[in-house]
């Protein structure tokens, strides 16, 4: 082949490297996607240490695989400490060089791909627009900038691709029942399962072309040990990788969740009208396929031909692009689609076959040419063109999480810190070192713990499995953490998560005994640093909160005692009642909670009386309440009174907390359930007493 044909051949080879290399995201993965970076980097390391991945949703063991190689490799070369110091480390260096690797996997691909199609085809051209089988959707091509399973389809489909192509044309196929297709179609397929089972459609395509029955229940066979041998980690974990898929399948939701009605269908109706509506191309050669698929055996156009390998490859192609659209329609993502993307050069270059059999003229150069050219044109426009225009885009995006990270760096990297993250990343690298140790096994996890302990002693990552902040061998409550360190640092990044533990953070004993400052807040992307400091001395000596209802705060929604503290449901106050001064708080049936109190974490053992005076309105259906945030765990009405001053009546709740209450937060509030009659209530007290 001459020279210009092998530099036109890698031209496109080397317009993904320059996409994949200078268009990546310029942040650091643990800015803005943890899941599944981490969790590859971890099972990578696993099987750098010869130990079996706990991962195996996918399976994705061909990228497990392909990881921990890379890692054994770079950690070869770099070598800063031990291995596992070496990554915890430089998690990022080795999130590259894995990102690094399947560039290049796919770099040269494309050009063996192209190189073999031109060569046995004797057109460039043709290997060329093979060539294009990655770039004809933004979709794809946007996957440069993740190690998720589904950017390794690129180089898996290209083999499929070649081995089809090269099936189809020799012409001097031996006749027996395992030859060099087939088993490169069982390598490949089983590979390709074994990176994601959604890969498992593209079967129909071999199977189609693989004449007699024999020869295609050897490759389903081959194709199982393929499978096996590629995806080892998974009969590990056998069990739960069969129950996955089973849930998966019974479930219509996300990830197994949702009814067991396996399709929801308002759900899979919507999917399937995303499905073709987000890309340009895919519409189309979808339709291309069904029509072409549907009209072959029209005698008007004459191309029906006596053992057609292309007809039987597009109807493959065709097969296995229906059935992904629907699996993808029920569990949806988009880019779960990548592998029927994929496939649109292939089908395309099926139906060009064979419907131009019966016009010769559109195989001349003079058409072809022509036609490639505008084809480049259309998928660069289309679908190429959006990567440079969104680039921009993410770049400023993450100039804003940097800006950040930048503040950390330079002064708040080494205290005590709180993390409350989004879970897509933080300025801080040990919070993705803790999602992705918690995709290994107990005992990888406590290997590791033992090492990110030494090199990050003092991180805590908030986490809702247990309502704690965890570290990496153990996790403690906020309070814990305040009578520890006395001054921390608390990372937000997630003001929603914030705001869902206002309880835990902001309770009426918080509020006194700890100091918030915010000293850093990022207007773009939310993120609020926090100086908090404890003052134990001043925690030991109030014993009492109370609230005598006379005071709200400017939105009316908010008592406030003389201290300061803070009590919810500001609106119900009323003049119409007082037991002391010129207001209490009036529940109805419109408004039937009134006067909240939250006491952060409480200890096993601590001894508290609650306290409220009721009007006596003969209303019996209200009550002081006492509850754990989940009323569920503990649950606390008292409607009776002892003590009556005048009008007033006394409710009283004494409570030594129970070991089920331990590090809860609990609420103490008034409430009326009496839908006809108003309540009145006043001088609400908190009292802790000794133990």
């Amino acid at each position: 082949m001459r020279k210009v044909n092998l530099l036109i051949l890698a031209i496109l080879p080397l317009f993904l490297l320059y996409i994949g290399f200078f268009y990546k995201e310029h942040a650091a993965y643990y800015l803005t996607s943890v899941d599944p970076e981490y969790c590859y980097l971890f099972s990578g390391l696993n099987i750098a240490h010869l130990k079996f991945p706990w991962h195996i949703d996918h399976p994705g063991s061909p990228l497990q695989l392909l990881s921990g190689i890379v890692i054994r490799i770079v950690h070869l070369i770099h070598d800063h400490g031990t291995l596992d110091q070496d990554v915890f480390k430089n998690p990022e260096l080795f999130l590259f060089y894995i990102q690094t690797a399947i560039f290049l996997l796919h770099a040269i691909a494309i050009f063996i791909t192209g190189y073999l199609i031109s060569k046995v085809s004797g057109s460039l051209e043709l290997g060329v627009f093979f060539q294009l089988t990655p770039f004809v959707s933004f979709s794809v091509i946007s996957l440069l900038n993740r190690i998720i399973v589904e950017h390794l389809f690129i180089t898996i489909i290209l083999c499929l691709i070649l081995i089809t192509f090269l099936y189809i044309k020799d012409l001097n196929i031996k006749k027996r029942i395992v030859d060099n297709y087939l088993l490169m179609f069982a390598l490949i397929t089983g590979i390709g399962i074994a990176t994601k089972v959604l890969f498992a459609p593209l079967l129909v395509i071999p199977l189609l072309l693989l004449p007699g029955i024999k020869k295609k229940i050897v490759f389903l066979l081959l194709t199982i040990l393929s499978f096996a041998i590629f995806a080892l980690p998974v009969f590990n974990r056998w069990n739960y990788f069969t129950h996955w898929i089973k849930v998966l399948f019974i479930h219509s939701g996300q990830y197994g969740s949702g009814a067991s009605n396996i399709v929801d269908t308002s759900s899979f109706i919507s999917n399937i009208k995303t499905i073709f509506s987000t890309d340009v191309f895919f519409p189309v050669i979808f339709f291309v396929l069904i029509t072409s698929c549907l009209i072959y055996y029209l005698p008007f156009f004459k191309v029906k031909i006596k053992n057609d390998l292309y007809f039987k490859g597009l109807m493959g192609v065709t097969i296995a692009v229906i059935l992904i659209i629907i699996v993808v329609a029920k569990q949806f993502k988009y880019f779960y689609l990548t592998p029927a993307l994929l496939l649109m050069i292939l089908g395309l270059y099926f139906v060009l076959a064979i419907y131009s059999r019966p016009f010769p003229i559109l195989k001349k150069k003079i058409i072809i040419i022509p036609c490639l050219i505008i084809f480049l044109f259309c998928t660069y426009y289309f679908e190429v063109r959006k990567v440079f225009i969104y680039h921009s885009y993410h770049v400023n995006r993450n100039e804003s999480f940097i800006l950040t990270q930048n503040k950390i760096q330079k002064n708040y990297l080494l205290k005590p810190t709180l993390i409350l993250s989004n879970y897509y990343g933080a300025p801080y690298k040990e919070y993705s070192l803790f999602l992705g140790i918690n995709y290994c096994d107990e005992k990888m996890r406590n290997k590791y713990s033992s090492t990110l302990k030494t090199l990050y002693p003092d991180i805590y990552i908030y986490h809702g499995w247990n309502n704690l902040f965890n570290t990496w061998d153990n996790s403690a409550s906020f309070i814990y953490l305040l009578r520890k360190y006395n001054n921390l640092i608390l990372f937000s990044g997630d003001p929603v998560l914030e705001n869902s533990l206002n309880s835990k953070i902001h309770g009426v004993n918080r509020q006194f005994d700890t100091k918030f400052n915010i000293v850093y807040f990022n207007e773009t992307t939310k993120e609020t640093i926090y100086e908090i400091s404890y003052d134990s001395v001043l925690a030991n000596s109030i014993k009492t909160f109370d609230c005598n209802a006379e005071i709200v705060d400017s939105s009316g929604n908010y008592f406030i005692n003389i201290n300061g503290q803070t009590f919810s449901d500001g609106i119900t106050q009323s003049q119409e009642k007082a037991k002391s001064g010129a207001y209490s708080s009036k529940l109805t049936k419109e408004a039937p909670y009134g006067m909240t109190a939250v006491l952060s974490e409480v200890i096993t053992g601590e001894h508290y009386r609650f306290s409220v005076w009721k009007y006596n309105n003969k209303n019996e259906n209200t009550g002081l309440v006492v509850s754990a945030q989940d009323s569920k765990i503990f649950y606390m009405l008292q409607t009776e009174s002892l003590i009556k001053d005048s009008e007033w009546l006394e409710l009283q709740i004494d409570l030594v907390i129970p070991e089920i209450l331990n590090n809860q937060d609990i609420k103490i509030y008034c409430w009326n359930s009496n839908n006809d009659l108003p309540a009145y209530f006043d001088d609400l007290t908190i009292e802790k007493l000794p133990q």
